[in-house]
């Protein structure tokens, strides 16, 4: 893989819903780093939230608020994670999703935006337009299948993280013009 001195953190999250703006909160927090063309850790926080959760949302995580009962708010988790991303590149699995919330999260405590990221959906996505991939769909948990990349504890963010992860290096291995790098 080229950029191999390139650091790259790729960033999951869980949320109580689909919308900021309708005033779903992040709740969980799962962050691995690339250096070198490994990864090399992985981190991860449940976050306290406030409001209601979106029925769709639990069926997909299973997070409650008596799991969240006892941990940090969401201003004393974001900062530690900015310090973790530094300046490397942020990847996602769906960055339409996970960057804007973020983003709208880290401005409500001043903290700077993410402006770089790629997002292995998008990638995948490519691939399949160049038919390099044959996954049913593009869903973490299908691409990882299709690339023989275990998954544990499906939509939760620092498992979710480590799977995109390696499915990011995969994607890098087959073409690596698809990340945009």
């Amino acid at each position: 893989m080229e950029h191999k001195d390139q650091e790259y953190t790729v960033v999951d999250i869980e949320t109580t819903g689909l919308s900021y703006r309708n005033g779903a909160e992040i709740i969980e927090i799962g962050a691995v780093k690339i250096k070198n063309g490994k990864i090399s850790e992985r981190r991860g926080s449940l976050i306290r939230f406030h409001g209601d959760m979106d029925p769709f949302a639990f069926k997909a995580h299973g997070i409650t608020k008596e799991m969240t009962k006892d941990q940090p708010e969401i201003e004393e988790v974001l900062p530690r994670v900015r310090k973790y991303i530094g300046d490397s590149i942020v990847v996602c699995h769906n960055a339409k999703f996970d960057v804007p919330f973020l983003n709208h999260y880290l401005k409500g405590i001043e903290l700077p935006l993410i402006e770089k990221h790629v997002c292995t959906l998008k990638a995948l996505n490519q691939l399949k337009k160049k038919g390099l991939y044959n996954g049913v769909n593009n869903k973490l948990d299908t691409a990882c299948r299709y690339y023989d990349i275990i998954l544990k504890n499906y939509h939760r963010a620092s498992w979710d993280a480590k799977a995109t992860a390696e499915l990011f290096l995969k994607i890098a291995e087959v073409d690596k013009s698809v990340l945009n790098l």
